[in-house]
């Protein structure tokens, strides 16, 4: 709607019937939009399209984690700069 590229986060199929699933995500998407913090996405909105919930978010660009385990352990650098990021969103 705002014309912005977003990541979407989807309940699966499994889960869309499950009502406490669907309750979760809810209370997913109310706690991580009340958050502001740069090592933290930003939330957009919530909706539901054809029984499916789905959270609106910032879309990061970049490498994720698991895809840059796969090449090998991090070294210490690397893995004490994010770790650092990790616990300054977490405080």
């Amino acid at each position: 709607v705002l014309g912005r590229m977003v990541a979407l986060k989807v309940l699966p199929t499994t889960a869309s019937t499950d009502v406490e699933a669907g309750n979760r995500f809810r209370r997913e998407a109310r706690t991580a939009s009340s958050l502001n913090h740069p090592n933290i996405c930003t939330i957009y909105g919530f909706d539901e399209q054809d029984g499916r919930c789905y959270l609106a978010m910032e879309l990061l660009e970049g490498e994720t984690l698991d895809r840059r385990l796969v090449q090998g352990p991090l070294d210490m650098r690397a893995l004490t700069d994010i770790a650092s990021q990790v616990a300054d969103a977490l405080d």
